[in-house]
């Protein structure tokens, strides 16, 4: 079945917006927008009108005056002030074969059963573990069994947040809305099943937020969030170097070098001047006051793994991505801060997409929500409307199928019971044969 599916990334700084037909998998990119973003900070609204204009223009800009109509609206959500409840469901099974729609019961019922606060809303229900009969299993579907557990995990979100989206996106005639958290699409869009299986953090360091989340065993462990990024090294630049903010992040990206080694330049390759600067700067200066802030920002992410204890279970190291991803020289700090741990720099993995090339940092955020939706990979999940998501195979609904039919079988081979006269003739036939031998 073919969908058009508009993807959209609020951050505090840049919204970005993928326009999208999927089809069994395949994608087709309509339309990109990367514009500003006013009336976000840290995560949070702080001004829900300029909101609504900001994400309207990126809208407009990505359909670019093109007829399209959208079916289904996916907005990616900071981790500020998400919570990760535990729970649990089990059921019994009268069929004794697990389908999709015992999975989905067996999810329902540990949401029913979660303890969550009366202001915050689930966006995520993500199995940690099903038992099938007592035995732990990867994947439950077509199994034969008496009873179905899950182990899960719930990822909620304030209420108030979900609502303010809503009212935006109803005013733009858009109502058929999925909330994903960020760095739950992030992981999904940037590793594969492999290093997901052998535990493996992403570190997604923006302008004004940073989060971080780690998996294991193909399931969501932990994740955290840090209210500074990108920003805060435009901002050292400008107080330290006394410039405007604006000039402070052009000179952050143009010049911003954690490699190079500037002191053992002469003077004249180690002084920038600018026609709108009346004092030249030292690239030395900007480098010390780059790279103290990048590694602040490194080591409060390494003591959040530290502190959570799953440091050192990172057997398929750390991804880095973000808009700081693009900093050179940052791989190799990261390196030393994480003492010995593989770190690498990702683009947005498996998206089949024939007209665009979408292998730029900029543009992860862009495409994780389109690889969270396409790339299921056999997982069971619960998305924001309580909808079951999962990838079932042809052979997996056959078998579905052939259990209908099963059933259909059996109640057409059932016995009718007899009624009075038959019951005698049976009787008395009975009694013929007894005399006859």
């Amino acid at each position: 079945m073919k969908e058009t599916i508009l993807a959209i990334d609020i951050g505090s700084s840049k919204i970005a917006t993928i326009i999208a037909n999927i089809q069994d998998k395949n994608v087709d990119i309509l339309g990109i927008s990367i514009s500003n973003s006013f009336g976000i900070k840290k995560g949070s609204i702080i001004d829900i009108e300029e909101t609504y204009l900001s994400i309207k223009n990126s809208i407009t800009e990505a359909k670019k005056n093109l007829p399209i109509d959208i079916n289904r609206t996916i907005i990616t959500l900071s981790g500020k002030d998400s919570l990760n409840i535990k729970s649990s469901g089990k059921i019994n099974l009268p069929e004794k074969v697990i389908t999709k729609r015992e999975i989905n019961q067996v999810l329902q019922t540990a949401h029913y059963n979660a303890s969550i606060p009366h202001d915050y809303e689930m966006i995520h229900l993500i199995p940690k573990n099903f038992i099938v009969d007592n035995v732990s299993v990867i994947n439950p579907l077509n199994s034969n069994a008496h009873s179905l557990e899950v182990q899960a995990n719930v990822i909620v979100v304030k209420k108030n947040l979900l609502a303010n989206f809503r009212n935006i996106f109803t005013r733009l005639n858009l109502n058929n809305l999925n909330f994903v958290l960020n760095s739950y699409s992030t992981i999904h869009a940037l590793t594969d099943i492999n290093q997901r299986k052998n535990g493996i953090a992403v570190l997604n360091i923006g302008a004004e937020t940073s989060e971080l989340i780690y998996f294991k065993n193909n399931s969501y462990i932990y994740n955290s969030f840090l209210p500074v990024g990108a920003n805060n090294i435009t901002n050292d630049l400008a107080l330290m170097l006394n410039l405007q903010f604006n000039i402070a992040e052009n000179i952050k990206l143009k010049y911003a070098d954690l490699l190079k080694d500037y002191k053992s330049l002469d003077n004249s390759s180690n002084v920038l001047k600018l026609e709108y600067l009346q004092e030249s700067l030292n690239l030395s200066n900007i480098q010390t006051i780059v790279h103290a802030r990048v590694e602040e920002i490194l080591i409060l992410l390494r003591k959040k793994l530290k502190d959570s204890a799953y440091i050192n279970e990172l057997n398929s190291g750390i991804l880095i991505t973000g808009g700081l991803a693009n900093l050179k020289g940052i791989k190799e700090l990261a390196q030393k801060v994480f003492e010995g741990i593989p770190i690498f720099l990702s683009y947005p993995t498996n998206l089949q997409n024939r007209f665009i090339n979408l292998e730029e940092y900029i543009l992860s955020s862009n495409v994780r929500e389109l690889n969270y939706t396409t790339n299921l990979n056999e997982r069971f999940e619960l998305d924001s409307n309580k909808k079951l998501l999962s990838s079932i195979n042809e052979e997996s609904k056959q078998k579905e199928t052939i259990k209908v039919q099963n059933k259909i079988i059996d109640e057409n081979m059932k016995l009718s019971p007899l009624n009075r006269e038959e019951k005698l003739k049976i009787n008395s036939f009975y009694k013929k044969l007894l005399e006859w031998f």
